[in-house]
C-alpha cells in the first residue's frame, strides 16, 4: 500500500497576509517531507511550491479554487510522483 500526501496549490498571491500563510505552509511542508523521508511507502507532492500553478489560467473566477485545468495538473503531478508517466497540464 502507498500513501500519497499533497499540499494544495498556492492561492495566497495577492491576498492580505499571504506571506503569513506561506510561512505556515512551509512548516507543514517540512513535516510532510520528513514523513516521506522516514517511510518508504509515503509519496509527497508539493503543489504549493509549483510556480506554474500560480498562473491565473489554473484558477476559477473566485481565485480561491482550481479550475478544471488546475485539477488536471494536480492529478498529473500525483500520477508522475507515483511512477505513472504523464504530461502536466499547462495554462
Amino acid at each position: 500500500m502507498r500513501l500519497l500526501l499533497q499540499t494544495g496549490a498556492d492561492a495566497t498571491f495577492g491576498l492580505p497576509r499571504g506571506d503569513m500563510m506561506r510561512s505556515r505552509v512551509a512548516v507543514f511542508t517540512d513535516l510532510l517531507t520528513a514523513l516521506e523521508d522516514q517511510y518508504e511507502h509515503v509519496t509527497f507532492v508539493d503543489n504549493f511550491a509549483d510556480d506554474e500553478m500560480r498562473k491565473p489560467g489554473y484558477w476559477d473566477a473566485d481565485r480561491l479554487h482550481l479550475n478544471e485545468l488546475g485539477h488536471r495538473r494536480v492529478a498529473a503531478r500525483a500520477l508522475t510522483a507515483l511512477g505513472v508517466p504523464t504530461e502536466p497540464a499547462h495554462a
